[in-house]
């Protein structure tokens, strides 16, 4: 092969545009979903790629890697958990510390009771990787869109606190759920209620909480 072979613009179908890529993506993860519920979170990418009915190379170049596409995955249920919320909200007769937090939790516990296998995909990939509980784009992408609810809710709370204190909600209620689902000795409703009373009430004493200039 000559060097203007090798530059040459290749002939064939011409590039895709960003709503076909978008729209390739969406399919494939589509796919990537259904083969993770029917083999189980500990699927390998060969399975994956082949149940996807694409090469491994294909999904490399989608999603990076195996990190890669439990981000992806974590990008499109924090998607379902914003907009369940945003639904909540507007059905709200009510909008206080609360409510908030039970519609956060509720729609969070909905999406893990709902696509276990894919949650667990992530949590297990996540577990192998360098990084904290925090930094993966579920905590991250859902910090980002429910920190605006929360801070209306509880007015009296500064931005540095409400940092923090939203990354301490998530990693409770992780771990809750985890608890949880793990024998559900409680029902679904006493859980949702006992541990969006815990971070409500938190986020009420801070709000309310004198502090001395």
């Amino acid at each position: 092969m000559t060097t203007s072979d090798a530059t040459a613009p290749r002939r064939g179908r011409p590039p895709r545009s960003d709503e076909e890529r978008l729209a390739r993506r969406a399919v494939l993860l589509d796919r990537v979903i259904s083969a993770i519920r029917r083999v189980g979170p500990d699927i390998s990418l060969d399975e994956i790629a082949a149940s996807a009915e694409v090469s491994k190379p294909v999904l490399y170049g989608e999603f990076g890697n195996r990190v890669g596409l439990a981000d992806a995955l974590a990008l499109q249920m924090a998607d379902r958990v914003h907009a369940s919320v945003l639904k909540s909200l507007g059905e709200a007769d009510r909008l206080d510390a609360g409510a908030v937090v039970t519609f956060i939790l509720d729609a969070v516990l909905a999406v893990v009771e709902e696509e276990n296998e894919v949650y667990r995909f992530i949590v297990r990939t996540m577990q192998g990787d360098s990084r904290g509980l925090l930094d993966n784009p579920l905590v991250r992408v859902l910090h980002e869109r429910t920190e605006p609810f929360v801070t209306a809710a509880a007015p009296g709370v500064t931005p540095a606190e409400l940092g923090i204190l939203t990354d301490g909600v998530y990693g409770f209620m992780f771990a809750a759920i985890e608890s949880w689902h793990a024998d559900k000795r409680l029902s679904r409703d006493a859980m949702v209620s006992m541990t969006g009373g815990v971070i409500a009430e938190g986020l009420r004493l801070i709000a309310d909480r004198s502090v001395d200039p």
